[in-house]
């Protein structure tokens, strides 16, 4: 039987080794925010930042919604609160938690950098944006075009490879 985005949410929301953690979660699809929200409903997350007083679920639907639902999301998953934080780009939330996950195949696996051409343009956009609101990935990307950005990114594959 297929592992559904809500079954290995839960599994990681609950296990006791995973309390006191943050880590970040790449929602790559409407069906996976979807879960994903359902889940944080039920475990009792809520806004880091919440300056419209939005239910949970409709901060992160609309959050993700602005980004075509390709999009990440921090947890912080403590024992005494849980709280969910919002910036599209990986390489954003890559500054702050090492912990990137992205569902593949039936399972959450770490995002360890490496992009296909496609979610490369994609992460570049998001980066692009990052910069025009002033956040720090303009001390790494500020002087670099959309293809530049997207070769860095792609230049990490083959870092990783050798």
């Amino acid at each position: 039987m297929a592992k559904t985005f809500s079954d290995c949410l839960e599994r990681i929301l609950s296990n006791k080794q995973n309390i006191d953690t943050e880590f970040v979660v790449h929602i790559k699809n409407q069906d996976e925010l979807l879960s994903f929200a359902k889940c944080l409903e039920k475990y009792d997350f809520c806004p880091e930042i919440n300056l419209s007083d939005e239910r949970l679920f409709d901060f992160v639907y609309n959050l993700a919604k602005e980004d075509n639902y390709d999009t990440c999301f921090r947890l912080k998953n403590y024992s005494d609160f849980k709280f969910v934080a919002y910036n599209p780009s990986i390489e954003h939330w890559r500054l702050y938690c090492s912990n990137i996950i992205e569902f593949q195949n039936g399972e959450f696996v770490f995002h360890e950098g490496l992009y296909t051409q496609k979610t490369a343009e994609i992460e570049a956009k998001k980066i692009i944006n990052c910069i025009a609101d002033g956040d720090y990935l303009e001390k790494i990307y500020g002087d670099k075009t959309t293809n530049q950005i997207i070769e860095c990114l792609l230049k990490n594959n083959q870092n990783q490879n050798t």
